[in-house]
């Protein structure tokens, strides 16, 4: 039995041993009793996941014992995702795409028919229907459609990750509102609240893709009801000749973080979402969720991240490639 499954099992024991009393309106921060009990609830179901799962990381879950009959084969980083969904407290027993009302949508791409460069699973919003996530898919570079990636536990603002849309030139009242309609969708998982965009990119940058048919979501389309936020990071090659981001940079995922810890739904993208925005979403996690900053932690966030959402380190680590560019240790210099 691994150390983290026989802590998970002790602190599950203790869990159901113990009677909560909560006579508490709210602490310190204004979180009432209520918020605080729903989060307790979810880290229940997340220690009953760990306990119950025999490995952490597994490609299958096939026993070495020759006698017992052989399960299917779990793709890659499907068992870490499910773990994460569950921690967030999102129901992942639910049949793909069905049809049953949930907060939460979980897409099945184990044939990586809807984006190639996506976890065999990922998360959409509940409205979302099969049609919104194809069309969603389409409408951003490389097929990649907004995914959820963190939930704060105690506001349940959700945190997004994608690639640029497609936007090019204003296109038709019909087609900006089918643009819109996954970014509306999750503007709305928090009534009342405003969507922020965060772009990694310069404004210019963005506003050269469009040229090329690319781009960047024209916030005029929604007016009052979202904002975007240019980092002004460079491409892969402008970064290429820096190991560290420069401090500005690196400082700016404080501004995911407040975003989401103020309430307010959050997507971040860059120009394909494999490089900045891996970057971006990891260290904006990493100040949010202190799971992030253990050990294990550390490294489920960089294997859903980095590993499950497409992050090229093949190609980025390769300094006689041409797209060579040092992502990776740029983060982990951040981090440490």
């Amino acid at each position: 039995m691994s150390p983290d499954r026989q802590v998970a099992m002790a602190l599950l024991a203790d869990i159901n041993k113990s009677t909560f009393n909560v006579n508490i309106k709210s602490d310190e921060n204004g979180v009432s009793a209520a918020q605080w009990s729903t989060a307790v609830k979810k880290e229940v179901v997340w220690l009953r996941s760990e306990a119950d799962s025999p490995l952490h990381f597994p490609l299958n879950n096939n026993s070495t014992n020759p006698n017992k009959p052989k399960s299917p084969r779990i793709p890659f980083g499907q068992q870490l995702m499910r773990e994460e969904y569950i921690r967030f407290g999102i129901d992942t027993t639910s049949d793909f795409l069905d049809d049953t009302p949930s907060k939460w949508r979980i897409v099945d791409n184990t044939k990586y028919n809807i984006c190639e460069t996506y976890p065999s699973i990922f998360v959409v919003p509940g409205h979302a229907d099969d049609s919104m996530v194809t069309e969603c898919a389409k409408q951003r570079s490389k097929r990649r459609l907004p995914g959820l990636t963190w939930v704060h536990p105690m506001n349940g603002t959700p945190l997004f990750r994608s690639a640029q849309p497609l936007a090019g030139l204003k296109g038709g009242m019909n087609e900006t509102k089918m643009k819109w309609d996954m970014l509306i969708a999750i503007r709305d998982m928090v009534p009342g609240s405003s969507l922020t965009v965060i772009d990694a990119r310069p404004k210019l940058n963005a506003q050269a893709n469009a040229l090329a048919g690319k781009g960047f979501e024209d916030i005029n389309d929604m007016p009052g009801l979202a904002s975007i936020d240019f980092m002004d990071i460079g491409n892969i090659h402008t970064m290429r000749n820096s190991l560290a981001l420069h401090k500005d940079d690196s400082e700016r995922c404080e501004d995911i973080a407040h975003a989401v810890d103020s309430g307010s739904p959050v997507l971040v993208h860059c120009s394909d979402g494999w490089d900045r925005t891996s970057q971006l979403s990891a260290l904006g996690q990493i100040l949010l969720d202190p799971y992030y900053r253990t050990f294990n932690g550390f490294a489920r966030l960089v294997e859903k991240d980095f590993c499950s959402f497409g992050h090229m380190f093949g190609r980025r680590s390769d300094y006689k490639s041409s797209e060579y560019s040092p992502i990776f240790l740029q983060f982990i210099d951040c981090v440490w």
